[in-house]
């Protein structure tokens, strides 16, 4: 049975995460026996958050990052709520808690809950 996942240091290539081809030992694979790695530069972080967003239905909270000059990928996440992303420039965009008849499931009224984000160094089309 072969490594196929390294997360941190690899001998190889350094700081990150790894997941090789199956078959293949992620601790000798070469870059291209990566199924999965985040030393291209279209997979890593650029920026982590969190912040509350507003009580109120249809309210927007805005967060922002620093800009790369294109739109990245941002991945969301509420533990409470479904919300709506929209872009306002390439380094900042806006959320809003959606409302029962936008939804398919039903919303919490708790306000103050935290959204947390990602915002990736993956261009979008």
């Amino acid at each position: 049975m072969v490594n196929r996942i390294v997360v941190g240091e690899h001998p190889t290539w350094g700081m990150g995460a790894f997941v090789s081809k199956p078959g293949i030992d992620a601790i000798s694979a070469s870059k291209f026996d990566f199924m999965f790695s985040t030393m291209y530069e279209n997979m890593q972080i650029h920026q982590t958050g969190s912040f509350t967003m507003n009580g109120t239905y249809g309210a927007y909270t805005t967060f922002s990052w620093p800009d790369l000059g294109y739109f990245p990928l941002i991945m969301l996440a509420s533990p409470l709520y479904e919300i709506q992303l929209e872009y306002l420039s390439t380094a900042a965009a806006r959320v809003r808690r959606l409302a029962f008849g936008e939804t398919f499931s039903g919303i919490t009224t708790e306000s103050n809950a935290p959204l947390y984000y990602v915002v990736l160094k993956t261009q979008l089309p």
